[in-house]
């Protein structure tokens, strides 16, 4: 800690000199770095902006679509507006004020981290959104018939724990157990993965297993228990092979797309700071540092894309509504098949 301590320092001591013109303190390699870091951030900034606005365009179109019409307002899509909403407030408290550090050429300081952990907050409940629309589609398709249907109750619940379980994994850097720290080339803030006391270890360890592979766990169990129901399905005849075959399709390259977006986004920066909590002797780049950690912030990016554009979700949506009030009228066996389809129709938007 004193380490860092000595290099944050020495950083504010160089952005100084290099402001006030001062030879004393930056030699010519110290301002030469310092100056690349800066050109750096300012680039990084830039394409920050376009990403801030895309971001928050993209995630705003998803919020006002399910307000302005009914059909979108299903317990199934309850997680996907979530996922929205923790992405626009990562967003406007975490990219922001980082985009004009970048821009700026200045640093955080640690306080200012203590101040502000709510980022992570958000971070974490985008992720546990993500695995949390793959229990709800698992769910609906393969566990109709239960006593428990999924509902509102449950899609509720289900986002409540998100918050709750993210909020609590966020807040015990606050009082002592690790501690949260500038991180890259300190336009960021995050848990003090540098720390090598066993009480910061220690806490990195359970945040890695419990708030990255617990739901990825989840997300690759529902999504592969989904497409092998299916699959059944398929193969059962209970409904036109044509159209099974299809979804089924659909709903394997939806899945994959969903895993492999997760990924890009935080496999990054979570192999980052495994390696830090295994070996943290190693000594990496700023520069290098930074690039997992907007990794993972591109998801605000990648999430409103894949669950609403690329998936066609509000088309299935609109097919499925008019679907359901045709077959109102049909025998107890066709609402059985149709039921079956509209379930089809859901996992594959």
């Amino acid at each position: 800690m004193k380490q860092k301590g000595k290099m944050n320092h020495s950083r504010f001591a160089l952005n100084a000199s290099v402001f006030l013109g001062s030879n004393a303190t930056c030699n010519s390699s110290a301002c030469l770095e310092l100056a690349s870091e800066k050109k750096y951030k300012f680039g990084l900034g830039v394409l920050m902006i376009f990403g801030t606005f895309l971001g928050i365009w993209l995630n705003g179109m998803v919020i006002i679509l399910t307000i302005r019409h009914k059909f979108l307002r299903i317990p199934i899509n309850y997680a996907v507006v979530n996922l929205s909403v923790a992405d626009m407030l990562s967003i406007v408290i975490g990219l922001c004020p980082a985009m004009d550090a970048n821009l700026q050429g200045y640093s955080f300081q640690t306080p200012y981290c203590v101040s502000l952990f709510l980022p992570p907050v958000a971070g974490l409940v985008a992720l546990w959104s993500v695995a949390v629309c793959a229990v709800e589609r698992y769910l609906v398709v393969c566990r109709p018939f239960k006593a428990i249907q999924f509902g509102k109750k449950h899609a509720i619940l289900a986002l409540l724990f998100a918050w709750l379980w993210s909020t609590v994994w966020t807040i015990p850097p606050l009082f002592g157990w690790s501690s949260y720290d500038v991180e890259g080339i300190a336009s960021n803030c995050a848990p003090a993965w540098h720390r090598k006391d066993w009480k910061s270890r220690s806490y990195h360890t359970c945040l890695f297993i419990c708030c990255f592979l617990a739901p990825l766990t989840i997300i690759l169990l529902s999504y592969g228990k989904l497409i092998g129901t299916l699959r059944k399905v398929a193969k059962s005849g209970l409904v036109q092979s044509n159209a099974t075959q299809r979804a089924e399709s659909q709903v394997t390259k939806t899945a994959i797309i969903m895993i492999l977006a997760f990924l890009l986004s935080w496999m990054p920066y979570a192999a980052f700071a495994l390696t830090k909590v295994v070996k943290p002797e190693v000594i990496m780049d700023p520069q290098v540092q930074s690039i997992p950690m907007y990794m993972a912030k591109t998801g605000t990016i990648y999430n409103p894309v894949v669950y609403i554009s690329l998936n066609k979700q509000v088309n299935h949506l609109k097919e499925c509504t008019v679907s359901k009030s045709l077959k109102t009228k049909s025998s107890t066996s066709l609402r059985v098949l149709s039921s079956t389809s509209d379930r089809i129709a859901v996992a594959a938007g």
